[in-house]
């Protein structure tokens, strides 16, 4: 997978300014159309947030499936190399990873197997996550430091390299917002 490096520092700014918050029901926390500008999004869930990174910020738009399973599935099932968390999220190499937490179960009081916790889906990068997700100080869009998600990693993947990554996105936060950001 290859990443446009202008364009990941730059969608990442524009959904890091919208007012987006963190749903999950069904396919609200997706966005349809996926094209659509990130001021015109109100709420993502983590999987959506994956979906519409990936989509907008690859090379050759790649276009991944809904849902936190169907994505780990997908990457699983497509030859992406799974990695060791703790010694990979870490790293500030400029390289896209994903990590994936699997969803819990247990019984209510009728033995019915339940959900009791949700997957849950992110992008890393240089030592960062960047998720929708209601952890953190916000309840939407985030960013995390690579630690707060190492209990959760069940799989991680590497995705692509996104040279000069850590350089741009210290001008678009520090030197050149608004260029990023119209």
């Amino acid at each position: 997978m290859e990443f446009s490096t202008t364009e990941l520092v730059s969608r990442l700014a524009k959904l890091f300014a919208a007012n987006i918050r963190y749903e999950m029901s069904g396919m609200v926390g997706k966005v349809r159309p996926i094209t659509r500008d990130p001021a015109d999004i109100g709420q993502l869930d983590c999987s959506g947030f994956v979906e519409y990174v990936i989509y907008h910020t690859t090379t050759n738009r790649h276009d991944i499936p809904a849902g936190s399973r169907r994505q780990w599935s997908w990457f699983r099932d497509n030859g992406y190399a799974e990695v060791d968390y703790p010694t990979f999220a870490p790293r500030n190499d400029d390289v896209v990873r994903i990590g994936f937490r699997a969803a819990e179960h247990g019984r209510n009081d009728e033995g019915e197997r339940v959900r009791t916790k949700a997957g849950h889906v992110w992008l890393v990068i240089n030592g960062s996550t960047y998720e929708s997700t209601t952890r953190g100080r916000n309840n939407g869009v985030s960013s995390l430091n690579w630690d707060a998600r190492t209990d959760q990693a069940d799989a991680f993947y590497t995705l692509g390299s996104a040279s000069g990554f850590m350089i741009l996105r210290y001008l678009s936060k520090h030197l050149m917002p608004a260029q990023f950001l119209s």
